[in-house]
């Protein structure tokens, strides 16, 4: 069995490294309640066959999830900042404009529409937005 094309994350034997494995960040409103939250978008992304090593949640309410929210022009929330390894997958070179959109050397994803119609934050209106 000959296998061409390598499936992330791998061992790569030349530099005996392991590629493939995906840093992320999800920023999310921890204070709604009915809202699709990090857990549900991380399981999304996972289906798409990413794997990640590391993914850190911050609130959106913090210095730092402002930040991110206005640095990467976030509107619904949950959203997720995927960098490092993207390379490895075709998803990010091939499909990625039908999920979501490149900012510099990340990729940025939101809730909506990937997981579907349900409660979001809106961090531009900072309320509860229900999407269909």
């Amino acid at each position: 069995l000959i296998v061409r094309e390598k499936i992330p994350p791998y061992k790569d034997l030349e530099d005996n490294s392991i590629k493939g494995l995906l840093n992320g960040v999800i920023v999310t409103n921890i204070r709604c309640w009915a809202c699709k939250n990090a857990k549900e978008l991380l399981f999304e992304l996972e289906k798409l066959g990413l794997v990640f090593s590391d993914v850190e949640v911050y609130d959106s309410n913090s210095e730092f999830g402002k930040l991110l929210i206005s640095n990467y022009k976030i509107r619904y929330l949950p959203a997720a900042i995927i960098g490092s390894e993207t390379k490895e997958y075709r998803i990010f070179k091939e499909d990625w404009n039908s999920i979501g959109r490149k900012a510099g050397k990340s990729f940025v994803v939101e809730a909506y529409p990937l997981i579907g119609s349900g409660y979001y934050y809106d961090a531009n209106l900072e309320k509860i937005v229900f999407l269909s």
